[in-house]
Order: C-alpha cells, then structure tokens, then sequence
C-alpha cells in the first residue's frame, strides 16, 4: 500500500495530508494487479456518533481485521478511507479468499472494536456485498468507486488531526493477494513499429500530444488475455 511518510533531507518525515494523484495511481496499479477471475467480497465499515481520530480508525482496523484472520485464516484485502458527507470517516474494503462471511458477525465484531455504544451501529455499521471478478469489471469499478483525488480531508483545519491524517489505503495480508501472472510472451518490435503503435493507441484514446513527439513507453492495462490484445495491435502494423 502507499505508505506512511516520506523521507527528506535531513530525516524529516512529510506528513500524509491528502489522498494524491501518486497515491491514487499506485492504488490504481494495485488493483490493475489482480486475479481478474479473482471472487470476493466488498465491504463498507462505518461510524455512528463516535468520531474517531485517525489514529483511532487505523487502530480498530488493525484489531478487527486480526479479528477475520483469526477466524477465517488466509484472507486478504485493500482498504481505502474515505469521508462521508457529514465529515465523518469509513472504510472500503475489498477482501479476498472468502465469498461469504455472514454480516453478523462482522457487524458484531466490527462494533466491538470501535467506542460505540448505539443499537444503530450494531445493526446498520456495515455493509457487504459478494462479487465475481469478470474480464477485469472489479478492476474498473475500483477506479472509478475507490480512487477519487482528495487534496485533504474536508473541513480539517491546520491543527486538526485530520489536517494530516496519513495514510489512505493499505493492503492487508499483501502476500496473499491474488496478483494475476502474466505471459512469458515476449515480442521484439523496431524502434519505427513501436512509435507506430503508441501513436496508434494514444490517437485512438484521443490523447493529444505535440506534434511529432512519441512517448518512449506506454504501459498499456487491458481487459481480458493481454496476448489478444497485443496481437490485435500488431496486426495494425500489417494493415
């Protein structure tokens, strides 16, 4: 996952203080990673009338998340934080190796870990839904659903915790994520064949660049067998 801080001169750690364009790409990247036949759930923790620090949610995540290993062993997930309208903060969760954990005892346990009191929390604090991961849908949907930009989190003021709230989105149990396995596939084109095919992709995505300028590379994410897609492409060189 993204992480913490950063390093500047001197040791001086940056503060995390706004879900950015990099942290969002890399979020973007994480998921472009998966299995796309890979089946899980996709989960929404929520808070009533408590309103944590980020500290707080981080902690109850760690401690509900030991939660779920320990009863079902083996399971992985990306988290993302997020704001709700009203300021305060929940989770999405997108977890691996289970298609079915029964909402009450993730509303129970989710409910213990948290400082909250309400009947509310405990019958409506959150949400599960199961998903099949076909020709890479899940994949769009957490770009569209997961990934938007904050330059912070709304209504902070300098001084507030939330003013720099750290991280974003994580992974949980990373070495257990389905991350798919490409081809061993290997195709050698010239120098003049390979500016053919970026210019061929970026006009047609309608991207527009100066005129006679080629990007030296171009990381191409596509639904379904990578190796159809690239044969398709080269057959633009022989048409």
């Amino acid at each position: 996952g993204s992480s913490e801080s950063s390093q500047r001169g001197g040791g001086e750690r940056k503060k995390i203080d706004g879900f950015s364009t990099r942290a969002r790409r890399n979020l973007r990247e994480t998921a472009h990673s998966l299995d796309r036949s890979a089946e899980g759930l996709f989960i929404t923790l929520t808070y009533h009338e408590h309103l944590p620090s980020p500290e707080e949610c981080k902690r109850d995540l760690d401690a509900w998340w030991k939660r779920v290993q320990r009863r079902y062993p083996g399971l992985s997930a990306i988290w993302k934080m997020e704001p709700q309208e009203r300021g305060y903060p929940h989770f999405h969760l997108l977890i691996f190796g289970a298609s079915y954990i029964p909402i009450d005892w993730l509303s129970s346990s989710w409910h213990e870990v948290t400082a909250e009191k309400s009947d509310d929390h405990l019958s409506k604090a959150v949400d599960v839904e199961s998903f099949i991961n076909i020709d890479g849908k899940l994949q769009a949907y957490m770009a569209e659903y997961m990934t938007e930009t904050y330059d912070g989190w709304p209504g902070a003021e300098p001084g507030d915790p939330w003013a720099e709230m750290g991280r974003w989105w994580g992974c949980l149990g990373r070495d257990r994520l389905p991350i798919s396995r490409w081809a061993d596939w290997k195709v050698h084109l010239t120098q003049t064949d390979a500016c053919e095919l970026i210019r061929f992709l970026l006009d047609e995505w309608d991207v527009d660049i100066p005129d006679g300028v080629v990007p030296p590379s171009l990381l191409v994410n596509c639904v379904g067998d990578p190796c159809d897609r690239l044969d398709r492409l080269l057959q633009v060189l022989e048409s």
